[in-house]
């Protein structure tokens, strides 16, 4: 018995290692969708209508667009969704043509936002991104043609390789912040 009670525990804590080392296998989303456990998409989603897109529903996860676009055709509310959440990865994603929010985050921290282009968010007030936390990380963000570029409210936050062009109002920061 001692034999197969081995393998069976190796095999969990593989399992269990592969989750922790942030592989995500992609997976079929669909428009007003709740991410509760780590995704990939694997497919452009263009979501009209008046809610949001995509909405982080559980912390520790990850979110990983994998280089594809979620387009509000101007007609979506928000393109992701989180509220008060924590340990939350979104990255290699094209958002863009929300009428009020690309991304927004209200009451999160320590979180991380990486690879993220987000476009023509540019109805009057929308914003590109918008980030209400602290301890989150922001690193390699392109935001162009939005209303307010990115708009980041808190403190200790972490903000590197931003670039924002062509918005009304390129970057709005509200807090205390470390950039690199």
């Amino acid at each position: 018995k001692v034999k197969l009670v081995l393998p069976m525990i190796a095999h969990l804590i593989l399992f269990f290692f592969s989750f922790s080392i942030g592989t995500v296998q992609a997976s079929h989303v669909n428009c007003g969708q709740v991410i509760n456990v780590s995704t990939a998409l694997d497919l452009d989603l263009t979501c009209p209508g008046n809610g949001n897109a995509l909405t982080i529903g559980a912390n520790n996860i990850i979110l990983d667009c994998n280089d594809h676009t979620i387009s509000g055709n101007n007609t979506g509310s928000i393109g992701i969704f989180m509220l008060s959440r924590q340990n939350v990865t979104i990255k290699n994603c094209v958002v863009q043509l929300f009428r009020t929010n690309g991304i927004y985050i209200d009451n999160s921290n320590n979180n991380t936002l990486q690879n993220i282009n987000i476009n023509n968010n540019s109805i009057h007030g929308s914003r590109g991104i918008y980030i209400n936390g602290r301890y989150n990380i922001l690193r390699n963000i392109n935001a162009n043609s939005n209303y307010f570029g990115l708009m980041l409210v808190g403190s200790n936050n972490n903000i590197s390789s931003i670039t924002a062009n062509n918005n009304s109002v390129g970057l709005y920061i509200n807090g205390l912040y470390s950039s690199t």
